[in-house]
């Protein structure tokens, strides 16, 4: 499960540097986050005794969220000072804009809803469309593409009060896609931001993957006792498949059903691989650093190029060296940022009031979730 998830962020990573595709895309790949936080946020949920007092879960959410987004919001705020781009135009904003970006900005929730906003003739108002503007509000927050966590947290929001209730699960799984149906009646449903950036449209998504630890973690956790290394064989093919998605020559209509009900059902086998190898949990450990950090990686790579003329690359030269310098900032924010965090989190998450005291509870394979 580690590779897939940094497999999926390397996709957004990839979409948002010089190439207009990698892998399976940076759209899919978000909404694939999205079953696969549904899948893990259901096993900790029902495997983690001290998770039953929800404000305990909250609280370790928000450790493994908030320390590497500040810290990269900050360094972003400082190197604007250089490069501001639109953040300059924060100043003409609408007041009530400006407030409700400097709130979302410090507390993440909110941000997704920041693409539904619009400023015409001086006012902020709702639209359907966050290019319809006088003033790009989406381009105003610090870590652009940290509106995903606005959805992530909307989700966690409810998951403590939905995960082990399946009639409920069923109704709101059915409520999202009939929404996502009538979206497209409308017209709108396969319009930006529509597509993947709103929360009852995706919460089928997080169910997927809900369902995909319940009905399916049980029976293949015993199948693949009994056979061996079957885990990783479906490890194995279901990363191919990702990587070499943007390869295949079909239609969209059939590649994308086809993409999720793989991930759907490879989850429970990758979820197996990755508690028996380390190597995958660390390269999954990646995957949130690089998907926070990237853009300013990206940002100060553009900047050496632009304005100091440092290096005078190709495209494609100037691509790989994006995706290296963002790989190489992920690796600093996991080992700088979030591993000592996750020391805290570790005994928030198995009750231990002090590191040398034995773990009460400790699911093998949530040390990253």
């Amino acid at each position: 499960m580690g590779t897939l998830r940094t497999l999926l962020a390397l996709s957004v990573v990839i979409a948002h540097g010089s190439f207009a595709f990698a892998f399976v895309g940076a759209e899919h790949a978000v909404q694939l986050f999205y079953m696969i936080s549904g899948f893990l946020i259901s096993y900790v949920l029902t495997n983690t005794r001290s998770y039953k007092n929800v404000g305990v879960f909250w609280f370790n959410r928000a450790l493994r969220l908030y320390p590497v987004y500040f810290f990269v919001a900050l360094i972003t705020l400082a190197a604007r000072y250089f490069y501001p781009g639109h953040l300059a135009d924060f100043v003409h904003a609408p007041l009530l804009a400006q407030c409700i970006l400097a709130v979302v900005n410090v507390t993440i929730i909110g941000q997704d809803w920041i693409l539904f906003m619009g400023v015409h003739h001086g006012a902020l108002e709702w639209t359907g469309r966050f290019s319809d503007s006088d003033l790009p509000l989406y381009e105003m927050l610090l870590v652009p593409q940290a509106w995903t966590l606005g959805v992530e947290l909307s989700f966690y929001a409810i998951a403590p009060f939905i995960v082990r209730r399946p009639f409920l699960l069923l109704a709101l799984f059915v409520a999202s896609i009939s929404a996502r149906g009538f979206a497209i009646h409308e017209g709108f449903g396969l319009e930006d931001p529509w597509t993947y950036r709103f929360f009852p449209l995706e919460l089928a998504l997080f169910i997927l993957g809900v369902a995909s630890h319940q009905l399916l973690l049980k029976p293949v956790t015993a199948l693949a006792a009994r056979l061996h290394r079957a885990e990783t064989a479906v490890y194995v093919f279901c990363v191919i498949a990702c990587a070499v998605y943007f390869l295949v020559p079909l239609t969209e209509w059939i590649k994308l059903p086809a993409l999720f009900a793989l991930v759907f059902l490879s989850l429970p086998f990758l979820f197996v691989f990755q508690d028996k190898n380390s190597l995958d949990k660390w390269i999954g450990d990646l995957s949130y650093p690089l998907y926070i950090g990237h853009m300013l990686a990206i940002l100060t790579v553009e900047y050496c190029i632009e304005k100091l003329h440092l290096i005078s690359p190709s495209p494609l030269t100037a691509g790989v060296i994006k995706v290296l310098c963002c790989l190489a900032f992920a690796v600093f924010l996991k080992i700088f940022i979030a591993d000592p965090v996750e020391t805290v989190r570790r005994m928030i998450r198995t009750g231990r009031k002090t590191l040398g005291a034995p773990e009460l509870e400790q699911p093998p394979a949530t040390q990253s979730v």
